[in-house]
């Protein structure tokens, strides 16, 4: 009897290391307070429901949509950050009971008081910046501004802080996800694509909220860098599961309640909805202190081995430029080339014609001027 109770005390006093250790970390760093929810919620909610998972969101702007209007729309901006902490406590409640006791909180980083709201495994930090309204925002105040210089602070729309100038916007959220990562190994950083040729004729608070995420997280070697695509994913193919466009819908419903309840007209109409059915992001390699990737070229062939009339070539490029293509058997005999595929920045997918190559194994090779890249192709 004594050794089972030994026993069971010694199981208790071990159960803190026997738990899963948190190690990793997901960061959300958005303009607008439902652009997580609209372009990363299904990602997001997975992500929460994973409790060995921390989960940090950044939101850079109040979502005001004052712009050129005289006062600012306080009482809009509050009831969006009600819709946000409502979309957290929807993906966080869903496998465990309500936390009561958690509070929002102010915290000073990098010098500036910024509100917390911490639930569960999730912290959500608002900066409060003047919505830009795809132009000057609030007293002609805008992340876009900020950057190219045509002001050089930018206040809160509750005149809680200043930030002055772009890299003190940087260095604070860089500040955030060093505090909040602080020994830990598997960091990812959930951000907008700032490419505009990925985001093609996105909002400015989404480009540069991307930019200043992206260059904050450059400092950070081995962090996973992921780039959402905004608007222009309601032209494309929709590509989630019916339970996925379900959680999704949940996550920006509850978002929306949080800005109805309060009084203010609702967003969920069927331009957002589009939204709802679709997510589409890519892996971005390293970036540089710009906050731009910089690629190797990862020349791969698909499918392996082969077995139609054709492969698919995949490989990276930091840059648009002509490259060059080739495909040769074992005894370094050209059997196909093409010598002026454009390639962009980015990846690139170019396609090798099979049909009169045999059974054999053969070299796909590429030639980018002054680097060359050489892989195996098993053709069944």
């Amino acid at each position: 009897m004594v050794s089972r109770y030994l026993f069971a005390a010694l199981i208790f006093l071990l159960l803190p290391f026997l738990s899963p250790a948190q190690n990793k970390v997901s960061v959300y760093v958005v303009a607008h307070p439902d652009d997580w929810q609209l372009f990363m919620g299904n990602d997001a909610y997975v992500d929460i429901q994973d409790t060995t998972n921390k989960v940090v969101f950044i939101l850079t702007t109040s979502g005001d949509a004052t712009c050129s209007r005289p006062q600012i729309n306080m009482k809009l901006a509050r009831s969006r950050e009600h819709g946000v902490l409502n979309s957290i406590r929807f993906c966080s409640d869903m496998r465990s009971r309500v936390d009561s006791s958690c509070r929002t909180r102010t915290v000073n980083i990098n010098g500036h008081d910024i509100l917390c709201y911490p639930y569960k495994n999730v912290r959500s930090y608002f900066l409060r910046l003047p919505d830009g309204c795809f132009k000057s925002g609030y007293k002609g105040q805008s992340i876009e501004y900020l950057h190219n210089g045509t002001i050089d602070r930018i206040a809160a729309i509750d005149e809680s802080e200043t930030y002055n100038g772009w890299s003190d916007l940087v260095t604070t959220i860089r500040t955030i996800i060093a505090e909040e990562t602080r020994g830990k190994s598997d960091i990812t950083i959930n951000y907008q694509d700032h490419d505009k040729s990925y985001n093609v004729n996105d909002h400015p608070d989404h480009i540069f909220t991307g930019l200043a995420a992206s260059q904050a997280a450059a400092a950070f070697p081995g962090i996973k860098h992921v780039g959402y695509m905004d608007y222009n994913i309601a032209k494309k193919t929709i590509n989630l599961a019916p339970e996925e466009i379900a959680i999704k819908s949940g996550i920006y419903a509850l978002a929306d309640f949080g800005i109805t309840e309060q009084g203010d007209f609702s967003s969920f109409d069927k331009a957002h909805l589009e939204f709802l059915t679709r997510t589409y992001s890519r892996r971005l390699p390293s970036v540089d202190s710009a906050g731009n990737p910089v690629y190797a070229l990862e020349l791969k062939a698909y499918p392996s081995p082969a077995h139609g009339d054709k492969v698919w070539v995949q490989f990276f490029m930091n840059g648009v430029q002509e490259v060059t293509l080739l495909l040769r058997d074992m005894n370094g005999n050209l059997i196909w080339k093409n010598d002026a595929v454009h390639a962009v920045r980015g990846e690139n997918i170019a396609e090798v014609p099979l049909n009169t190559v045999v059974p054999g194994i053969y070299t796909i090779s590429l030639y980018t001027g002054s680097n060359r890249e050489h892989i195996k192709l098993v053709r069944l």
